[in-house]
Order: structure tokens, then sequence, then C-alpha cells
């Protein structure tokens, strides 16, 4: 693909997958991968190859439209403002990455009563958002396009994701606090990039990070077990903590 993009300067890193090194007509050699890193070091090696300085990294996004608040505006307008506003966004890319839908349920309902929650996702993630409990809160599902998302993260306390593109944006709309459940991927490598508000953590299994991140190898009670850890007591532990609740009811 790169090949055919019309760039005049192709680059690519070596070592590379999936033969992408074919469109290439620029190579960066010898670039190491630390999986104890994250990820956007090694992004970096691209901007310091055109000479760019990455003392400092900065992520921003755009300020919504007056008709994007407008329309955020009206989405909220009932939520109860006097508690926290919790997103719970339990969609993401593949199988292996969904966190257990009963540890959704338990963190959902552990928070009913302290906090205002609002659930997001596409409208292909109406059931999901069922099974989790998205009536016990304000259901968007299929209301927001990327935009409205953002204004809706920029209003929250706190997002709750597996590893998906709604974790990553919250993080980056710059408001709130995100809790980044990983199962099969690895949170130091994929995780939110940033200081003490992102906490991207797992179950800390020995089979973790996944070599496949596709299928499961493990068997028996092992068989996708990373798919149920972290235990939703952990994760309601880093809601405490985050939002200072001295306890959380049930």
């Amino acid at each position: 693909m790169d090949y055919f993009s019309g760039g005049k300067r192709r680059l690519i890193t070596t070592p590379c997958k999936e033969f992408s090194n074919l469109g290439a007509n620029e190579i960066i050699k010898n670039v190491k991968i630390d999986f104890n890193k994250h990820v956007l070091y090694y992004d970096m090696e691209y901007a310091k190859y055109l000479g760019l300085k990455t003392d400092n990294i900065k992520f921003t996004l755009p300020e919504a439209s007056s008709e994007v608040k407008a329309n955020v505006d009206e989405l909220l307008k009932d939520l109860d403002r006097t508690k926290p506003m919790v997103i719970i966004a339990p969609a993401t890319t593949r199988e292996m990455k969904y966190w257990d839908v009963g540890n959704w349920r338990v963190v959902v309902e552990n928070l009913r009563n302290d906090c205002s929650l609002v659930f997001t996702g596409a409208e292909e993630n109406k059931e999901l958002l069922n099974e989790v409990g998205a009536d016990k809160g304000l259901n968007l599902c299929g209301k927001t396009n990327l935009e409205s998302l953002i204004e809706v993260f920029k209003r929250a306390d706190l997002v709750i994701s597996p590893d998906s593109g709604s974790a990553h944006l919250a993080w980056a709309s710059g408001k709130p606090a995100v809790i980044a459940i990983f199962t099969c991927t690895n949170p130091k490598f994929y995780g939110p990039f940033g200081n003490e508000k992102y906490v991207a953590i797992n179950g800390g299994l020995e089979c973790q990070p996944c070599p496949s991140t596709q299928v499961c190898s493990m068997t028996g009670d092992k068989y996708k077990q990373c798919t149920r850890n972290p235990s939703p007591e952990k994760i309601l532990n880093i809601v405490k903590k985050l939002l200072k609740f001295d306890t959380v009811n049930s």
C-alpha cells in the first residue's frame, strides 16, 4: 500500500512485518522494539529520522464546534452532575480483547448509586451494552460520532474501557481519568501514554502478554482466562482511588 500512496518518501523500519518493506524507498535500520516501553517511542523513530524534535510529546484534539457542543448538551441534559460522570465503553475491535461481560455487570452495579453512568458504543454494540447494564445509566449507543464522542469524554470524570480506540481517545481529550483494561495485549506497550490519571492494567497472568492476541492457545480453566481478569474488585478499587471515594456502595 505504501508503494501506491503517491508519497515521495515512503519510510519503514527494520525489522518490519507483512512485506511492508516492499513499498518503501527509505529504510530506518536497526530499530529495536522494547515491549517494556510504550509503542510511541518506537513511532518516534520516524520523527527522529526526519530531523524532528521528540523531547516534548504532546497530544491535542480539535476544539468542538458550537453545534457539536449543543448536541452533547442535549444528550447529557438529564444527567445528574452532582455525582462523578463515569463512562462505560466496553466495546473493542476483536474477541480476545473483550473483558468479561459478568465483570462489567459487577462494576456497573457497584457504581450505579455513587456515579452518573454513561454508556458509549456504536450501533453494532447495542447488544453488548444491554448485557453489561446500560439500563443503569444514560445509554448513548449509536448516538455519537467521533466529534461528539470526544466532547462527551471531555465532560467525564472517568472512562473505563478495554484496550480500544475509546480508551486512547478519552486519554487524548485531556480531561477524564482513564482505566484501560487489557486482556491479550500488552499494557506497557499499548496502554495510554500519560501520568497517574491513566491506568493500564491486566490480570498479571503468566501467559500475558499473549504471543498471538488473535487465538487463545491455553486449555482447560486457563482458556481465555485473560478475558476474565483482572477481577472487577480490582477495577473498583482503582475507581475509588481515582475518584477519591471513601466507599463504593453496591
